[in-house]
């Protein structure tokens, strides 16, 4: 939460460039302390995951999704970040000793760090995906990491101690957690979290047998699908929190709005929510 009574622990970060395309996708896990990015659930891995989910709803081919063509959408996703090198996730303390080399081991624990990612593997019908895809978004990551090593994973402290859930809408500022303090909250960065889902959009146009697609469209597919797994993993893992809506502006905040939105059932996004009010 942001306020008189939370302000000590979060503080608001303006990077000298806090464009889109600058930013790496990390988790809305409280832990980071070190936020400077697109904070969306799972980071990029997550956000691979959320486009897979809503890949039947706008390919020709509908369920019958073939390896090659994962591969393809895989790509355009890590073209939307500007490269593998941002294809960013994390673990934890409890979790980074089982992030080996071996093959098999690195595949088998690479999300054991990350709540959003775990649950998925374990519910992934709340979030629209299956065994399979998961296992893509695995064998991705693990394959990732063999290429550019541990750098591209962050190791969180410590256990889980948030306190509040914060949506934030903001074209040149973020939140992440002071340090040295206690309990932080979740952060996810709407604003940018859509930019991105924009500029995958884009890529995936690009694909084979795609360029007809309506961007605009497509767009409010993956969108729709990255705003109800969000609310997914708020209903299993944090359902007593309270959730704001933070809105910065020039490194200031300029309003914080208490929320429901993100409570009300898979598939209401936080825009539509609020639209309805």
């Amino acid at each position: 939460m942001v306020g008189e009574e939370r302000g000590e622990a979060m503080e608001i970060v303006v990077p000298e460039s806090f464009a889109a395309r600058k930013m790496i996708p990390t988790c809305i896990d409280g832990r980071d302390e070190t936020r400077f990015a697109i904070a969306r659930p799972g980071g990029a891995a997550g956000l691979l995951m959320d486009v897979l989910a809503a890949a039947p709803s706008f390919l020709p081919e509908g369920k019958k999704i073939e390896e090659d063509r994962r591969e393809q959408i895989a790509g355009a996703v890590v073209n939307a970040l500007g490269g593998m090198d941002r294809f960013h996730f994390h673990t934890d303390t409890h979790a980074a000793r089982g992030l080996t080399q071996d093959r098999q081991l690195l595949e088998a624990n690479i999300f054991r760090g990350c709540a959003f990612l775990t649950t998925a593997l374990e519910r992934g019908d709340r979030f629209g995906i299956d065994r399979e895809i998961m296992s893509f978004v695995a064998r991705f990551a693990a394959r990732a990491v063999r290429r550019q090593g541990p750098l591209l994973y962050s190791v969180y402290q410590g256990e889980h101690d948030e306190q509040a859930i914060d949506i934030v809408r903001s074209w040149d500022s973020g939140l992440k957690h002071r340090k040295g303090t206690g309990g932080s909250d979740f952060v996810y960065h709407e604003t940018f979290d859509r930019e991105l889902v924009a500029r995958v959009a884009k890529e995936i146009r690009l694909l084979p047998g795609l360029a007809s697609l309506d961007l605009t469209g497509l767009e409010a597919i993956v969108w729709s699908r990255a705003q109800a797994n969000l609310g997914a993993i708020v209903a299993i893992l944090a359902p007593e929190l309270p959730v704001r809506i933070v809105e910065i502006a020039g490194g200031q905040i300029r309003k914080v709005q208490e929320s429901e939105c993100v409570r009300e059932g898979p598939g209401v996004t936080v825009a539509v929510c609020e639209a309805a009010r």
